[in-house]
C-alpha cells in the first residue's frame, strides 16, 4: 500500500509539472524518470524504510533548493561559480543509500559530491546506484568535530537511523571520525557550496568545536533531532555556533536551511 501511495502521489505531481516520477519496479527498487534530462535511472533500496526517504526526496522535495525563497540567488551563485571555472562542492553528511545525492546530481550536474555515511552497506547500495567517479566520491566515516573512533549503535533502529557511541574499542562495528575542516582541506580544488547534515543526533558533537567550516559553506541543510533525543539538548551547540556565524533561515519540511554571505566569492547567497 505504501509503494502504491508513493507512486500515485508521484504521478499526480509529475502530471502537474514535478521533475521526477517514481515508477515502482519491485519492493526494493524503482525507476526514476527525470523530466528534464529525459533519462530513467534504476534505483535500488535497502528496505521498506527507504521508500519513505524516496518520497521525502523526490516527491516532497524536502532537500530541494529550488522550492524556497532563496532559489534564484542560489542558482545564480551556482552558475557564477561555473563561470569562474570553479567546481561547486556538495558534502552529504549521513548520506544513507545516496538518494539525496541522486537528487543533487540532477540539479547540480557539474558539482563535486562527497557522500559520507557510517554504515558500509548503505554506501555499497549507494555505489550500486551510481558509481564513484571524478565528481562522485563515497566515504565511510563519521562526520564529527574530531578524528576519534566511534561505535555504531545499530541495535534497535533502521539503517537510515544508526547512531554513534563515543570511546569505541576497535571492532568491526567501528567507524573513524573526520572533520568537515579536513574534508575542505582535502578537496581544496573545489569551492564549498552545500553541506547537508542528517547524522541522527551527532550534530551535538559536530558543532561542539572546529566549526570554522561554517564560514566556508554558504548553504547548510540540517535535520535536527531534539524531537528524538528528549532532554539531551542536541541542537544547543548548533545554536551557539550560529551566534558566531549568523545566517538567514528557511524551513523546508524536516530540514532547516541556513544561508550566509560567501566571503570568498564576495556574493550574497540568502
Amino acid at each position: 500500500m505504501l509503494i502504491i501511495k508513493i507512486f500515485l502521489k508521484s504521478l499526480v505531481l509529475f502530471v502537474r509539472g514535478n521533475r521526477y516520477l517514481i515508477l515502482p519496479k519491485n519492493n526494493l527498487s524503482f525507476y526514476l524518470l527525470d523530466r528534464i534530462s529525459r533519462k530513467v535511472k534504476n534505483v535500488g533500496l535497502r528496505n521498506k524504510v527507504d521508500w519513505y526517504t524516496a518520497r521525502q526526496v523526490f516527491v516532497n522535495k524536502e532537500n530541494s533548493l529550488h522550492e524556497i525563497t532563496h532559489s534564484s540567488l542560489i542558482e545564480a551563485y551556482y552558475k557564477r561559480l561555473l563561470e569562474l571555472r570553479k567546481t561547486p562542492f556538495i558534502l552529504d553528511c549521513g548520506s544513507n543509500i545516496g538518494l539525496t545525492r541522486l537528487f543533487y546530481s540532477c540539479c547540480y550536474p557539474d558539482a563535486k559530491i562527497l557522500l559520507a555515511d557510517i554504515d558500509k552497506v548503505n554506501l555499497q547500495i549507494s555505489q550500486s546506484n551510481i558509481a564513484s567517479s571524478d565528481l562522485i566520491q563515497h566515504l565511510h566515516a563519521a562526520i564529527s568535530n574530531t578524528d576519534a573512533s566511534y561505535s555504531i549503535d545499530d541495535s534497535i533502529v533502521e539503517p537510515n537511523a544508526f547512531r554513534l557511541k563515543p570511546h569505541a574499542s576497535i571492532t568491526s562495528n567501528t567507524v573513524n571520525g573526520v572533520t568537515i575542516n579536513d574534508l575542505i582541506s582535502k578537496n581544496s580544488e573545489f569551492e564549498p557550496f552545500v553541506v547537508k547534515i542528517d547524522i541522527e543526533g551527532h550534530e551535538a558533537k559536530l558543532f561542539e568545536s572546529n566549526t570554522e567550516w561554517m564560514e566556508d559553506f554558504p548553504i547548510i541543510i540540517i535535520e535536527l533531532h531534539d524531537w528524538l533525543l528528549v532532554g539531551e539538548y542536541s541542537s544547543k551547540n548548533l545554536l551557539f555556533a550560529l551566534s558566531k556565524y549568523p545566517r538567514e533561515l528557511v524551513i523546508c519540511g524536516e530540514h532547516l536551511v541556513f544561508f550566509n554571505k560567501h566571503k570568498k566569492a564576495g556574493r550574497y547567497v540568502g
